[in-house]
């Protein structure tokens, strides 16, 4: 039983490592091309509902040339029971904490359906919807998936603070609606949609420059399954617990070297009843401030876990959790705190910098969750993403030199930051 569960961990590591070998995300290719959500309709009796509510939604896009329908339930897993978010000052000063108050985030999961011709629904992929406005005239966000291709749900306000010179214009309308780009929209559409892979430029991005990624020892750089401890197992397990109890105490750690490789399509040992790993989230000053109030930061970051859990829950049964959020003030210190020393606007350090610092006080806190994350703007050239390679559920500090690496990582706020965000 207990060895069934470490291949539920590297599991795990094997999505991250399929999709992030080393352990950087790079900036997407622009998006060529957006479209409106027309005519949403609230398939209730009063068009209203509530964060408990079982419901479907409606809507038209293309001209009202294809007809699209969100069956919605309540994702119960997404905020613990015991979630908390601590709002700092520019002095790294805890002002208050309050609990993150469930009933007022309105989050779904689900499934996306197509209309056809003759009027029946054919089921086309996945859903998860943060809705922010009921009614006769409902604003939501997230993402659902058409035959395997990706919608990313933004409203136009958001689309507007994340996109960049190369991405699509479009005239602004005086009331805020609901917009949509796909990953096939970008120039460039790949089979890891969102991200951009290359050699030429993996050379240079600020992953390559931490030598514990590229450690040629790295455990999973070796791909060798040899040595794997019962011990070691039940470390990595208590972190991934069943909805409703806490993680354990215990700091876990590496396992040993794995032969990925002989896993690569196997689901053996993944668990047959859901399970979920509980998260801390970070912001500093210049992510906060790239939205318009203390609220739709609390509500993008909701929206985000919703959206990147669902890659987690159909591949291996694992929901992630959000159990702390740690908002800074909008206006960035003159000079960054000790008691939060990654709290810096963009011109002070790279990404790499803001990883190691991060790192260490992510360590400082003594919790029990499976990783911390770091939600920034500031991008180091086209990384817009940076992890410590294969550190989930370690929440010790351990490393050499300028590089302290724990289960950390740094995220920037781009379209598509739930994609970025699923791959730690």
């Amino acid at each position: 039983m207990r060895l069934s569960y470490v291949y539920l961990f590297w599991a795990w590591t094997l999505l991250i490592l399929l999709q992030f070998a080393d352990a950087r995300s790079e900036s997407r290719d622009a998006i060529k091309y957006i479209f409106p959500i027309e005519n949403p309709v609230i398939n209730t009796p009063s068009q209203q509902v509530n964060y408990r509510s079982h419901f479907d939604l409606t809507f038209s896009i293309h001209n009202k040339r294809q007809q699209l329908k969100l069956s919605l339930e309540p994702n119960d897993d997404i905020i613990a029971e015991t979630a908390h978010i601590e709002y700092v000052d520019g002095l790294g000063n805890i002002k208050y904490s309050e609990p993150i108050d469930r009933p007022a985030h309105m989050v779904f999961k689900g499934s996306a359906w197509i209309q056809q011709a003759d009027g029946s629904w054919a089921k086309a992929g996945w859903a998860r919807i943060y809705l922010r406005r009921g009614g006769p005239n409902p604003l939501m966000e997230g993402a659902f998936s058409i035959m395997g291709d990706n919608h990313h749900v933004q409203l136009q306000s958001t689309y507007i603070q994340t996109k960049r010179d190369s991405d699509f214009r479009f005239t602004k309308k005086a009331d805020e609606h609901m917009i949509i780009h796909r990953d096939s929209d970008t120039a460039l559409h790949t089979s890891n949609p969102g991200f951009k892979r290359g050699s030429s430029v993996s050379l240079g991005c600020e992953a390559d420059k931490l030598s514990f990624n590229s450690d040629p020892n790295h455990p999973i750089l070796l791909l060798n399954l040899e040595k794997v401890t019962t011990s070691g197992s039940s470390k990595l397990l208590r972190h991934i617990t069943t909805p409703g109890k806490r993680q354990s105490d215990d700091t876990g750690g590496n396992i040993g070297r794995v032969d990925l490789q002989s896993t690569i399509g196997n689901t053996n040992g993944c668990p047959t009843t859901r399970r979920v790993a509980m998260v801390g989230i970070a912001t500093d000053c210049t992510y906060t401030a790239s939205f318009g109030s203390v609220e739709s930061v609390r509500q993008n970051i909701i929206s985000m876990v919703n959206t990147a859990s669902d890659v987690y829950e159909r591949s291996f049964n694992i929901t992630i959790g959000i159990q702390r959020l740690t908002i800074s003030d909008a206006e960035c210190p003159n000079t960054a705190p000790e008691s939060a020393p990654w709290n810096m606007p963009c011109s002070t350090g790279t990404i790499a910098r803001r990883l190691d610092l991060f790192s260490h006080w992510r360590a400082s806190r003594s919790d029990d969750n499976a990783y911390w994350t770091l939600l920034s703007t500031c991008s180091s050239g086209n990384t817009v993403g940076i992890a410590w390679l294969g550190q989930l559920c370690v929440s010790g500090l351990f490393g050499s030199q300028s590089q302290s690496v724990t289960g950390a990582n740094v995220v920037v706020r781009t379209p598509n930051e739930w994609q970025i965000f699923a791959y730690p």
